[in-house]
């Protein structure tokens, strides 16, 4: 990503029966766009079908930004402010 670029993230999300997957701010959920979700289900019931999920969801995010993701970071935990209660 260039300079001129805002640092975005992948933001996970259980909602209701859905994991959905955003592209958002870093430090925020505002102006969050939703790129994907599968049910929650799925997602609990085989850690395969979880980490293609995830795998997919890093591709679609790169696929829409110009010059794709220079680095991942590790996974981290949301901020407490934007859980779900859903663990």
């Amino acid at each position: 990503m260039s300079e001129n670029t805002p640092a975005l993230r992948l933001a996970l999300r259980v909602e209701g029966h859905w994991w959905n997957a955003y592209v958002a701010p870093m430090d925020t959920m505002k102006g969050a766009f939703l790129i994907g979700a599968i049910p929650i289900a799925s997602a609990k019931a085989s850690n395969e079908i979880k980490n293609d999920f995830m795998a997919l969801m890093r591709k679609v995010m790169e696929a829409g930004l110009p010059g794709g993701i220079a680095e991942w970071n590790s996974p981290t935990r949301a901020p407490e402010s934007e859980r779900s209660g859903h663990g």
